[in-house]
């Protein structure tokens, strides 16, 4: 699908100039927003289609493992997914699904299955997001893939996430995600982010290699089958958003990284245990794309990285998605 997403971009922009804009869709000015840098367009409600690739890693090893380095990927999937969209006045709702059949790594990796599901309510200055995440079918494998486990792992994530944009009356969150607003001038703003969230992590036959699932390895960790963490990260960044024609045109991007607790509940072979961690987070967005008055398209790039210490386990997570968006707007 990725080699397609270029083609997609160029006929998505042409297409929209097929279709005469009203003259009555000029930009207008938003209260608390400098007019001369953010405004907005009089359909305030949208719905949009999106359709790309993500590709995800979660890494649950142990820093005694010098011989042999595992680095045993619970899940290492590439695959397609598509998804939908609705905002409402200043409400935003988006739900995605993996689409069966369309990884790219090997077939017995190919039943990993997802489904995420985010909700925004953004004002001029903070951005809130609540968000849910499912996966099932989920495999460990060693790092030369000579062990490659049964698809038995699950793990959901839970979490609200929220934004203050120090310069919210020049810079459009808005504009760059979802093209709710125009950015009609060139501006960035610093950030300061926070994150609470429940990660539940389970399986049926442990979460690493099993002759190398061992208490010399893991200590009280081995033989671990399930693990909770509630938790808390802030992660300060900064955003900036570039635009041509008064905001018709636009690239933003946006990179925020933090640090924060985790107080994790796991069960092992030893029983019941509890450990408060460090927890590190780093995010990073791109986006681009034509920001009409009643049609418009975008491309997304949208990464996040976590790494938590159990000690001596260690739990890091990567997603990465690419994805196109095409939407329409309607209503006064």
């Amino acid at each position: 699908m990725m080699r397609f997403l270029p083609g997609c971009c160029i006929f998505l922009i042409a297409f929209q100039h097929l279709f005469a804009q009203s003259p009555a869709d000029s930009v207008q000015s938003l209260s608390g927003a400098d007019s001369s840098y953010v405004g907005k367009y009089a359909r305030k409600n949208m719905i949009r289609m999106f359709y790309g690739a993500r590709g995800n890693s979660l890494t649950y090893e142990s820093f005694r493992g010098s011989s042999p380095n595992l680095q045993g990927s619970l899940y290492r999937n590439i695959g397609d997914y598509m998804g939908f969209g609705i905002t409402y006045r200043w409400i935003d709702v988006d739900a995605s699904f993996a689409l069966p059949g369309t990884t790219y790594l090997k077939e017995e990796r190919s039943n990993l299955e997802q489904f995420n599901l985010s909700a925004r309510f953004t004002t001029r200055r903070l951005a809130f997001r609540g968000y849910y995440m499912d996966a099932t079918g989920v495999v460990s494998a060693s790092a030369n893939d000579r062990y490659v486990s049964p698809p038995a792992a699950h793990e959901s994530r839970l979490g609200i996430q929220m934004m203050y944009f120090l310069n919210g009356s020049r810079y459009s969150y808005r504009a760059a995600l979802y093209q709710n607003e125009v950015q009609r001038r060139s501006a960035g703003s610093f950030l300061i982010g926070v994150e609470i969230f429940y990660r539940d992590l389970s399986t049926s036959q442990g979460l690493s290699v099993p002759s190398y699932d061992i208490s010399p390895r893991y200590g009280d960790q081995a033989g671990m089958k399930t693990l909770q963490a509630p938790g808390i990260l802030l992660t300060p960044g900064y955003a900036y958003t570039k635009v041509w024609k008064e905001g018709q045109y636009f690239v933003s991007g946006l990179l925020s990284a933090g640090a924060g607790v985790a107080f994790n509940r796991y069960h092992a072979d030893a029983g019941s245990n509890t450990r408060n961690n460090l927890e590190t987070a780093a995010n990073l967005m791109f986006s681009g794309g034509y920001n009409g008055p009643q049609y418009f398209v975008r491309l997304l790039v949208l990464g996040y990285s976590r790494y938590e210490l159990i000690d001596p386990a260690f739990l890091m997570s990567t997603n990465l998605m690419v994805d196109v968006m095409v939407g329409w707007r309607f209503g006064g």
